[in-house]
């Protein structure tokens, strides 16, 4: 990230000029792409350790489609059925699209009703009372994203997960083994037998190997039955006989591949379900999925996660950091952004009424070496917009979002975006507009160019909001300037958000609420 600073010099000006002239140019050509073109601009510019998952719900005829990119690599493109047939009918239906939005809004409702009512709650046993809904509404929203995982995404859940270590020869030899147990299955050859060429093989890719090998040396019936199906419907979309009753024979040759690599591994010192160091995975969630706290579906909640709006966007951020850096155009180097910590604003309880959070935050803040902020008090349009842009970071602690101090219009107006911690209800809501992208305030922010938001998705108690948020900024290393380093904080803003949803008593009910929109963002020490 460029210094604030050095923004209005002339040098700086011509290179956002020129920046935006290259942007304009890139966004204008974008329907002319072939599938080469686009794998170049598009996903090769992806850092190597990121992991982008597009994901679309179409609820008219309940099916998810997963997109994962990543650079120099095919992407891989999978439809789900949510009500796709793994068993005979008698087996429960899986869990619809328009019941999952119902159980999600039932929840948040719920949970309004309890903090709008919390002040009513003086007596021990009726405190008890309400906190025990509270927890009841924590532990819902736990099964719904575990039943979402496991139903929608089944044995394919490993698409959303960024890079683990693993055996490369270990994985090399599982696909040879799969495609051989495949083929060998729906012909009737015995093991290691050669087939006839007229015999139609379908090839299984390495990377799809991979997705399957990130559920874990056990992974459970239901997903191995979702593999399975999987494989044997490829062979017969292209005519191939196939006899789906004796598909348990194949299930447990699958079940017995995948604990032999993961057993391989491990006698050769490797963790197979250890992410690689510094891996990210940005979400790109439709507008019927947005609404939902993806980043804490099972499979990714202790990842690091992000979401943004579209690629465009993320490929927006990608080519400005490298080209504030002088890493100019899809070829460039990448480097992390990052923040001065010093250079700090922000606004904490300023209609006076979130004293708690006050308490919590002011003494630390009064401390910190050259940041600016107002207690108790709201500052004045004009004075905030010059202070958004000469600060790397802006914090906002309050109600909402922060509408009333600064107009969204004038945010997306800034020469200069902070990274923005907005920590106030429902913060980070976007409203749906139709057929049109859904939007919400914070997304000003994120048009105005900031690298990162964080924001909530629903209603939360200050108390256990401040739990979270305490962690979270000593995690990122924000509070921490007496560091003598001067290199940058190892932990990203994102991976500080994952790491702190524990810290508070309701993990899913509150815990759930912060993400991230944007990219990756470290502290820099000066």
């Amino acid at each position: 990230m460029h210094p604030p600073s050095l923004y209005g010099s002339v040098e700086n000006q011509r290179w956002l000029r020129g920046h935006l002239e290259y942007l304009r140019d890139a966004y204008n050509e974008e329907h002319d792409l072939d599938d080469s073109e686009f794998q170049k601009k598009f996903v090769d510019i992806i850092p190597p350790h990121w992991t982008v998952c597009s994901i679309t719900m179409n609820p008219n005829t309940d099916e998810i489609c997963i997109v994962r990119l990543q650079a120099e690599i095919t992407p891989i493109v999978v439809k789900l059925p949510l009500h796709r047939s793994r068993r005979p009918s008698t087996e429960r239906k899986n869990m619809d699209f328009v019941n999952a939005v119902e159980e999600l809004k039932q929840i948040i409702s719920e949970s309004d009703k309890t903090i709008s009512t919390a002040k009513f709650y003086t007596e021990k046993s009726a405190v008890n009372e309400w906190w025990k809904r509270r927890m009841q509404l924590d532990h819902q929203l736990k099964r719904l994203l575990t039943t979402m995982e496991n139903e929608w995404l089944g044995g394919f859940k490993g698409l959303l997960c960024g890079n683990y270590h693993e055996d490369p020869e270990g994985v090399q030899k599982f696909q040879r083994k799969l495609c051989q147990l495949v083929c060998s299955f729906i012909y009737g050859l015995p093991p290691n037998s050669t087939r006839e060429k007229s015999q139609k093989t379908i090839d299984i890719s390495l990377d799809m190997c991979r997705v399957f090998l990130r559920l874990g040396a056990d992974p459970s019936e239901r997903e191995l039955d979702d593999i399975v199906y999987f494989l044997l419907s490829c062979y017969e979309s292209q005519d191939v006989s196939v006899d789906y009753y004796r598909a348990d024979i194949l299930k447990n040759q699958l079940r017995g591949e995948i604990n032999r690599y993961h057993e391989a591994a491990s006698v050769k010192d490797i963790d197979t379900m250890a992410r690689e160091q510094d891996n990210h995975v940005i979400l790109i969630p439709d507008n019927n999925l947005h609404q939902f706290p993806l980043e804490s579906l099972p499979i990714i909640r202790s990842q690091s996660v992000s979401r943004v709006p579209c690629l465009s966007f993320l490929r927006d951020r990608i080519l400005r950091n490298r080209a504030s850096t002088g890493e100019d155009g899809e070829d460039g180097i990448w480097t992390e952004v990052s923040v001065n910590s010093k250079k700090t604003c922000y606004v904490l309880n300023p209609s006076g009424d979130l004293m708690h959070t006050q308490n919590e935050f002011e003494g630390a803040f009064k401390n910190m070496d050259g940041w600016q902020g107002l207690i108790h008090e709201k500052p004045a349009e004009l004075r905030w917009h010059n202070m958004l842009e000469s600060r790397d970071l802006y914090m906002y602690f309050g109600h909402s979002a922060g509408q009333s101090i600064i107009r969204g219009q004038n945010i997306k107006k800034l020469k200069y975006c902070p990274v923005a911690i907005l920590m106030g209800c429902s913060s980070g809501t976007l409203v749906d507009k139709g057929e049109y992208d859904a939007d919400g305030y914070v997304m000003n922010f994120l048009l105005g160019g900031s690298p990162a938001v964080v924001a909530n998705l629903w209603d939360v108690t200050d108390k256990s909001i401040d739990q979270l948020t305490s962690k979270m900024l000593n995690t990122w290393g924000l509070l921490n300037q007496n560091s003598k380093t001067k290199t940058s904080s190892s932990t990203s803003l994102v991976e500080a958000v994952s790491s702190s949803r524990d810290a508070c008593t309701l993990p899913y009910l509150i815990g759930a609420a912060p993400i991230v929109y944007g990219i990756p963002v470290y502290i820099k020490r000066s």
